[in-house]
């Protein structure tokens, strides 16, 4: 269109621009169309088209003919399952688990959300999901207790929870009490009124 030097701005270089524009616009729906129907049938088969694969898993020639189906990666899949148990045991938080596997905090919550990664490949016509069990990283009910985790909502933090171990007291094991004085905390035993303990302003935080 460029090489033949047509005049757009005459009526007759508009119709062609917008003639181009048109057939090239049609064109374009008409191979989304057919990638949407090629992914559609690929995941009815259960292979893998497009896209690296989950943390976990990993792309291999399908055996029961051609294209790539996903399966448990040999040494990712152990440690995202490793992981993933202390997470679920409140050892360690999503952020500690996602530097330990070397991936973005994010990228870790994502892929706790990867239904592949049940061995979920697609719908059945009735709505029930459909397995590939040699996909699995985690059995039903581990990734059933990861939904649950991801899904409860974080308690918001409190100036009152503290900042951790710090503001806990050296001698009684209660929680200080913080005050602010311009520019300086001040952090007292925070002790009930019926507790005689002397000094209750002088235990050291621990």
């Amino acid at each position: 269109f460029v090489e033949q030097n047509i005049d757009t701005g005459g009526p007759i270089g508009k119709f062609m621009l917008t003639l181009l524009g048109a057939v090239a616009e049609f064109e374009r729906e008409l191979i989304k169309e057919r990638r949407l129907e090629s992914l559609a049938r690929f995941r009815e088969e259960g292979r893998h088209a497009v896209g690296a694969a989950p943390f976990g898993l990993q792309s291999v020639p399908s055996p029961n003919g051609r294209g790539l189906v996903l399966r448990p990666h040999p040494e990712e899949a152990p440690r995202l399952r490793a992981v993933t148990a202390r997470v679920l045991a409140g050892e360690i938080t999503q952020e500690e688990a996602a530097s330990q596997l070397g991936i973005w905090k994010s990228h870790y919550s994502r892929l706790l959300r990867n239904e592949r990664l049940a061995g979920i490949i697609g719908v059945e016509a009735s709505g029930s999901p459909r397995f590939d069990l040699e996909q699995a990283v985690f059995d039903l009910a581990e990734w059933d207790a990861i939904k649950q985790h991801i899904d409860r909502p974080e308690k918001a933090w409190s100036k009152h929870d503290g900042f951790g171990a710090v503001l806990v007291c050296g001698s009684c094991g209660r929680r200080m009490q913080g005050s602010w004085n311009h520019d300086q905390a001040h952090y007292r035993c925070k002790l009930p009124s019926d507790d005689a303990l002397p000094n209750r302003g002088d235990h050291p935080p621990r």
